[in-house]
């Protein structure tokens, strides 16, 4: 079994191959047996996730914090929830935990500290609402102070830059990037900081059969166990942001890398989500070497970043691989 692995990219002939077949399969029928897996309940960024049209009425630019409601949220001037655009701050309801602080007060009292009880001037992406009517926004303090970046910088965020609103995402990605080395915030914990780890051993792998590719960042194995991808979130059909059929390219690229085909499952410190399936890094082999199917869905534009501690094992690999998509303008990341 292999054991070397890759960051680079798949040959130019491989990938024609895979883009001649992802054309075919647009008039296939879906893989018999297997049902798709709507990921409402676990997506983990969907906060950003645009429902409604930018449109609508007219949004204040400025403004008084009134008070913080969790760490990437705040009301404005006592009647407007204002979301943080680009970044996501673990709140108290979610299902990850590291002892008692990853959820702790350090990530709310951060943003109490910058924001509570000043003026503040927002700045507004392509979606300037989500669709739980929040506004989506680039917040800055008097003094210049950008605070969605500085959330990051601090450790108390996470970049979580999606295609809708993609402005600074390579800001707060080099942010991130620097939190992690440094050790700061949601960071500081042994068990965050895995994100230069080796390549994966023998013993770290566990073999297994792929039958059915069940969207871009979800497969089910043979023997029926279902498995979400660590640290990827890839496009939906009801994502207003998706452009054409880009979810359904997404699914059929992940379907050509891995269906049918052997694979293996490297786990990371929390092995399941709350819906019951596996979270794993799973790896496929190519010419001898064990490759990254979450990094080569997100290097071709066809997922972005979504790492939560404490299964960081792999961000850095994944950071670089959307690095050169947003500068190839590859899929998702593509500007007319």
């Amino acid at each position: 079994m292999p054991i070397s692995y890759s960051t680079r990219h798949l040959p130019v002939s491989f990938l024609f191959i895979v883009s001649a077949t992802v054309g075919a399969l647009f008039v296939t029928p879906l893989h018999a047996g297997v049902s798709r897996v709507d990921d409402d309940e676990v997506r983990r960024v969907d906060d950003d996730r645009p429902r409604t049209a930018p449109r609508g009425d007219v949004i204040r630019s400025r403004g008084t914090v009134t008070s913080v409601l969790t760490p990437d949220q705040f009301l404005l001037d006592g009647r407007t929830i204002v979301r943080l655009a680009g970044i996501h701050g673990p709140i108290a309801d979610e299902p990850k935990r590291i002892g008692d602080d990853y959820y702790g007060a350090d990530r709310l009292r951060a943003l109490r500290e910058l924001v509570e009880g000043k003026p503040v001037r927002l700045e507004f992406g392509t979606y300037q609402k989500d669709g739980y009517g929040r506004v989506l926004a680039y917040v800055f303090l008097e003094d210049g102070t950008y605070v969605n970046l500085r959330m990051v910088e601090l450790g108390h965020a996470l970049a979580a830059c999606t295609p809708a609103n993609p402005r600074d995402c390579r800001k707060f990605i080099e942010a991130q990037k620097a939190a992690v080395a440094a050790r700061r915030g949601l960071w500081s914990a042994d068990d965050n900081v895995a994100t230069a780890a080796p390549a994966p051993g023998a013993r770290d792998l566990i073999p297994v059969k792929v039958q059915g590719v069940l969207d871009g960042d979800t497969i089910q194995l043979a023997d029926g166990t279902v498995v979400r991808y660590i640290g990827i979130d890839a496009p939906e059909e009801d994502q207003l942001y998706v452009s054409g059929s880009i979810a359904d390219q997404a699914m059929r690229y992940n379907r050509v890398l891995l269906e049918n085909r052997r694979v293996w499952l490297e786990y990371d410190l929390e092995r399941k989500d709350p819906r019951g399936r596996d979270l794993a890094w799973v790896w496929f082999e190519y010419n001898g070497v064990l490759r990254l199917a979450q990094a080569d869905m997100v290097r071709q534009g066809f997922a972005w970043v979504a790492v939560f501690p404490p299964n960081t094992r792999r961000l850095n690999m994944l950071l670089q691989a959307q690095q050169e998509a947003i500068a190839a303008g590859r899929g998702i990341w593509k500007t007319e």
